[in-house]
């Protein structure tokens, strides 16, 4: 059974992407910013769901990883429009959902026409609505139908967003409250912070060598946990810096999108209680099974079951501190993307040099952080991505607070059609540093010159 959005592309199917214990499919919805609309679709095991939930409290999961992908097309409004107006036609794939049936007709009904959606609010509005209908449901390849998701349903029920109160434990101590040690000047050449080769994603960490010939290491922290898949999996240093994780390693999450989270699939067996999230409604995103996977991982090890948010600015360590701005995106690029906006950004600051680590957040966002001098190394923003605010007024000026003559920026970047990394971003950087083993479809024909670094597993920059 198929349903045709485009020649090369159904809303429903089961192959190629019904692979092995793949049965399970779930949706969500994006507005892009030209005329179109971006359609995630997850696939995923429902009995490795079942799974984790049972296990949830157990660090022995008798599942090393979670199979998941997630098929994304964009497509225009009113191609989006006929094909959900065929799924609707069979009546039979909603026997067992029909509150889905219902709510879907109705926005069919009301609001589904191509000239409803040829203006950029309009369309916002229909992909909100749909996300919203769909959220809680989940198409069964084996049942040929939509279902009830009870699995949403009892995440919701689990997790919930505690601020955290450093004046009162509720339930940490000194063991189990998510902080790393101070990295003193006198030791600083035991330390290393490394940028990993992810491709099109997001991954850091801190490691401490253990021994004189720096042979072995402890991970300390670890930023992000993002991969692209044709590059992660080739990625020996990635795998083994996660496989070292322990019950002291805090976990820091930028954001919620999949390519800062979805790593954590394949390690469903992380034993760290230490995560530290960002202050952002989850429900926008918990279509992805992506983020519900890292819920419910970040739960199994937390104390209470709960998973807390930490006020900032918040200080990790004397040498580590996490920010977020709280107002919405102001940075055109960025759309109406407040997820990416509201990424935590952390200051590593050791031996009198500073690291920036932004996630998506622009520079238009590090409204509470010191920008005195400028930073020595930055992982620039968002991939690369092309920057508007380049040599323009306020935004040039925020820029140049952050990037100086001598600033080294790292960026990871891969396949993709965004323009991701762009020259208009790099060249504030005096050495830019590029991962990138995979074409980048830059649509707006810029050279990128910098400093390869493609056969690398990651870039390391040393503490002293």
């Amino acid at each position: 059974m198929a349903f045709p959005l485009e020649r090369d592309f159904e809303l429903i199917s089961y192959q190629p992407y019904y692979s092995g214990n793949r049965d399970a499919l779930s949706f969500f919805f994006e507005t892009k910013g030209d005329y179109s609309i971006k359609v995630h679709r997850v696939f995923y095991s429902d009995s490795d769901f079942d799974l984790l939930l049972r296990y949830r409290n157990n660090l022995d999961l008798p599942i090393r990883e979670l199979d998941i992908s997630d098929s994304t097309r964009e497509v225009k409004p009113d191609t989006l429009v006929d094909a959900l107006r065929t799924l609707t036609a069979d009546k039979s794939l909603f026997v067992e959902a029909e509150r889905l049936y219902g709510l879907l007709v109705n926005l069919l009904t009301t609001n589904g026409t191509k000239y409803d959606l040829e203006s950029y609010e309009n369309r916002i509005s229909f992909v909100e609505r749909l996300n919203a209908i769909f959220y809680g449901y989940k198409y069964l390849a084996k049942k040929h139908r939509f279902v009830h998701d009870t699995a949403t349903d009892e995440i919701d029920s689990l997790i919930s967003e505690i601020p955290f109160n450093p004046d009162n434990n509720d339930g940490f101590n000194e063991g189990t409250r998510p902080h790393i040690e101070s990295i003193e000047d006198d030791d600083a050449s035991s330390y290393e912070f490394r940028v990993y080769n992810v491709g099109q994603a997001c991954c850091s960490a801190i490691i401490k060598y253990v021994d004189d010939d720096k042979s072995d290491y402890r991970v300390i922290a670890v930023f992000d946990m993002g991969f692209q898949r044709t590059h992660g999996r080739k990625n020996a240093s990635l795998e083994e810096m996660l496989n070292k994780a322990d019950e002291e390693t805090v976990v820091v999450i930028s954001n919620f999108h999949q390519d800062h989270i979805n790593n954590v699939t394949r390690h469903c067996d992380l034993r760290t209680n230490r995560w530290v999230f960002p202050s952002c409604n989850p429900h926008k995103h918990k279509a992805y099974k992506l983020f519900q996977a890292l819920l419910l991982i970040a739960k199994r090890s937390t104390p209470l079951g709960s998973v807390y948010v930490f006020p900032t600015p918040y200080e990790l360590s004397s040498s580590l501190s996490i920010h977020q701005h709280k107002g919405k995106a102001s940075d055109p690029y960025q759309l109406r993307d407040d997820v990416n906006a509201q990424s935590s950004v952390c200051v590593l600051a050791v031996a009198g040099k500073r690291k920036l680590i932004p996630g998506d957040a622009l520079y238009e966002e590090y409204d509470t952080i010191d920008l005195s001098k400028p930073f020595d190394y930055v992982i620039v923003p968002h991939h690369g991505c092309r920057y508007c605010g380049y040599g323009n007024g306020d935004s040039g000026m925020k820029v140049n607070k952050v990037v100086g003559h001598d600033t080294v920026g790292i960026v990871s970047c891969g396949n993709n059609s965004y323009g991701h990394a762009n020259e208009s971003h790099l060249s504030w950087y005096s050495n830019p540093y590029l991962f990138s083993n995979a074409v980048i479809y830059d649509d707006y024909g810029n050279e990128i010159r910098t400093h390869r670094t493609a056969h690398k597993d990651y870039y390391a920059i040393r503490f002293s």
